[in-house]
């Protein structure tokens, strides 16, 4: 299932800058999204099966909350309205899967972020997830802040280096972007070599990509693919240093299960280390 859901995933946490541990108490596992709703972020770590929630105004570490539901979650989007959740069950194969367990998707939503309710809907299992809602895919595309918006050029998450900003369009030239997200001044993108900020210039284009993002320098904490980059609407007008940032480092290699996670950075401690 992790294969096939991709949002707003591979990197390597050998060190943290300045040599700070990592916290092992923080949220693992493989990430699609985050997702804004109600007042709260919602992630789904899809190899554990639970769903957390945060206050999307909280700009210090901790305070996510488990919240129960249906079967096990590996999903989440939202409309701006309603919640989408695809929970997986599993049931005996045929056909070419006959003498396996393969995975059932049931979609449900929820308006209070809480509740779950059954849409009656049902994917069976096909290789890459194909036959599931787009809308589980391909989140983080674009983001607004009082500059305007910014966009990846494609509408996709994993074919561009472009980024249209309110100047025009501008190449990267940082590895194909998965994910991006803006402070008052900055843009940050999740790519498949790292994450990046860049300035952004009085009218509205961006200067180069830098490593250095809230005045940390990150190339050997996001060494490859970052799938997710966020900071909550509300800080969308704040400074980059000032801001809450939110990031899932997907690893490669021998340590990527062991190593990756939700990672973030907050003013009160201005370092980058997972979030629970």
């Amino acid at each position: 299932a992790a294969a096939g859901f991709t949002g707003c995933h591979d990197s390597i946490f050998e060190s943290i800058q300045n040599e700070i541990a990592l916290d092992q108490s923080g949220i693992r596992g493989s990430m699609g999204s985050i997702v804004e709703y109600g007042g709260y972020l919602y992630i789904t770590p899809m190899n554990k099966g639970e769903l957390f929630r945060k206050s999307a105004i909280a700009n210090s570490k901790y305070g996510w909350i488990t919240i129960k539901a249906p079967l096990t979650p590996v999903a989440i989007s939202t409309d701006g309205t309603t919640l989408f959740m695809l929970a997986v069950d599993w049931e005996e194969g045929s056909g070419d899967y006959e003498g396996y367990n393969i995975p059932a998707y049931y979609e449900y939503t929820s308006t209070d972020g809480v509740n779950w309710g059954y849409t009656g809907s049902k994917y069976g299992y096909t290789e890459n997830s194909s036959n599931l809602p787009s809308r589980y895919k391909n989140q983080c595309v674009s983001v607004t802040n009082s500059y305007g918006t910014y966009t990846l050029t494609t509408g996709m998450s994993y074919d561009t280096e472009w980024i249209t900003t309110p100047a025009g369009n501008q190449n990267i030239g940082k590895g194909l972007i998965y994910s991006i997200t803006a402070t008052a001044n900055t843009v940050i993108i999740g790519t498949t070599t790292g994450i990046y900020s860049m300035a952004i210039n009085p009218n509205g284009s961006l200067a180069g990509a830098t490593t250095k993002v809230a005045g940390i320098e990150t190339d050997s904490t996001f060494t490859r693919d970052v799938p997710i980059v966020y900071v909550p609407s509300a800080f969308r007008n704040t400074i980059e240093t000032e801001a809450p940032i939110y990031a899932y480092n997907s690893p490669a290699g021998s340590s990527g299960t062991t190593n990756e996670g939700l990672m973030a950075y907050f003013p009160t401690t201005r370092e980058w280390n997972r979030d629970k």
